[in-house]
């Protein structure tokens, strides 16, 4: 691809037809890399009044599995999107090679060749949970940066740095518990989420931050954005009224509008399918038993709904409380020792990693690092209609309690029978065993062999 194809932008009109009743009509005003909507989502209806359909994203790792090298790659796209605004240059014929190499094989994917150096800091935030991943993948690329994520946990005697609204979700209020010192500063924001639809969670984030760390410039990063002109105009107000400038990047541009007739036509799709459950193995693996790397440990606590404390601390390195881009050179060589020893533990040639709500980047890591035959998505807290239809977005779908808060309902999508050997599951903190039991029932439904539970702290 020559550089001056990537700067051609095109309409593409195209209409996603959800169920008998419900399509979404995208008018398309960039794609820079010409690549086919379906190589970045599914669509699938939500089970969410707020917001009737999903853009169920085939880049992040979240509901559908993929290679985690390809999520990893999409914030280095990203990334590279970005870093195109500071030079008038057209992008050179190995760059753009190197790009159409890993959309073409993911596995082409190496992050030491996507390394990139600003004169001055940056901040990246990535929105939780969606795009913890995402943001960190991004931030991963920029030595001369610093990166945390917004997250839904509330943590017990620690004071959040900024709150804001996310309205249409299901879990509405995003937290920062990062140090003042990543916002008391004149270093550039870097907004970091999947999807614009609107932007007034974007809009909602930048108020906040504007009223208490005052700054000149933002910059919004998304793989999409269907910001209507209306939006588009409203950060345009926003920008006057809060003196500063927003600029955004995205991999794709355009518009969107949904249209329905009638009140919503529901397939019929249901969570947690009655098969018959398996008998499978279930080891757990504390990874501090194989001299784990010195990470470091936050002595705080979550609080859940019902306002238990759970005495468990976090783990720094997953980014909530605030990482350095000196620090990310020790987390990169400590993942890769990790996934060394655990190549050691693999019995099958298909393995499923999966990330647990907001923790993605540090299993998503380890999955890329694991060998052949592996997938990685997470599981999470949106409830999406199920429907078995071949493009639909959810297909299937299990539903068990969270890992510690069991008021809280986790999902999973996508895990067909026979698809993999064994399924090996991450998370930051032990888990508690009654949950994890129901979530294994529910798994063992889909012919696997072995499940892993590993947890870090």
């Amino acid at each position: 691809m020559n550089s001056e194809h990537t700067m051609i932008s095109y309409q593409q009109q195209q209409t996603f037809q959800i169920a008998k009743n419900v399509s979404v009509k995208v008018n398309i005003e960039k794609n820079p890399y010409n690549l086919p909507l379906e190589q970045f989502f599914d669509m699938a209806l939500r089970n969410n009044k707020k917001r009737a359909f999903l853009f169920v994203s085939k880049w992040l790792g979240k509901h559908i599995p993929i290679p985690p090298q390809r999520s990893l790659f999409a914030g280095a796209l990203l990334a590279y999107e970005y870093i195109k605004q500071f030079t008038k240059d057209q992008p050179s014929k190995s760059m753009n090679d190197r790009v159409q190499a890993c959309i073409a094989a993911p596995e082409a994917f190496k992050s030491e060749e996507w390394i990139f150096h600003t004169e001055l800091p940056i901040t990246f935030i990535g929105f939780a949970e969606t795009a913890t991943a995402l943001g960190h993948s991004m931030f991963r690329c920029f030595p001369n940066a610093q990166f945390f994520h917004t997250t839904r946990e509330k943590i017990d005697g620690l004071k959040t740095s900024i709150t804001f609204e996310e309205e249409h979700s299901h879990a509405t209020s995003h937290r920062c518990y990062v140090d003042t010192s990543f916002l008391d500063n004149n270093h550039e924001v870097v907004l970091v989420d999947d999807e614009l639809t609107t932007g007034k969670t974007v809009r909602n984030i930048i108020r906040s931050m504007q009223a208490e760390f005052p700054r000149k410039k933002y910059t919004v990063v998304s793989i999409l954005d269907w910001r209507s002109e209306e939006d588009q105009n409203r950060f345009c107000e926003l920008e006057r009224e809060c003196g500063c400038k927003i600029h955004v990047v995205s991999l794709v541009k355009g518009t969107m509008s949904l249209e329905q007739e009638g009140e919503l036509l529901l397939e019929p799709g249901d969570f947690n399918p009655s098969k018959q459950a398996n008998k499978v193995e279930v080891f757990w693996h504390q990874l501090a038993e194989d001299d784990l790397p010195p990470f470091q440990i936050v002595d705080h606590y979550s609080m859940s709904l019902n306002g238990d404390r759970y005495e468990i601390p976090f783990l720094r390195e997953t980014g909530r409380f605030g990482l350095y881009g000196a620090d990310t050179p020790n987390v990169e060589e400590w993942i890769e020792k990790i996934a060394e020893k655990l190549k050691r533990k693999r019995s099958g040639q298909k393995l499923l990693c999966l990330g647990s709500g907001e923790f993605m980047f540090l299993p998503m890591l380890l999955a890329s690092h694991m060998g052949e035959g592996v997938s990685y998505h997470s599981t999470t807290r949106s409830p999406i209609h199920v429907w078995d239809k071949e493009g639909y977005g959810a297909q299937s779908g299990f539903t068990f309690p969270a890992p510690i808060d069991g008021d809280v309902q986790h999902f999973v999508y996508n895990i067909a029978e026979g698809m993999y050997d064994e399924i090996w599951v991450f998370y930051e903190r032990k888990p508690k065993k009654s949950h994890i039991a129901q979530m294994c029932k529910q798994l063992s439904m889909t012919g696997i062999r072995r499940i892993g539970i590993h947890y870090f702290l």
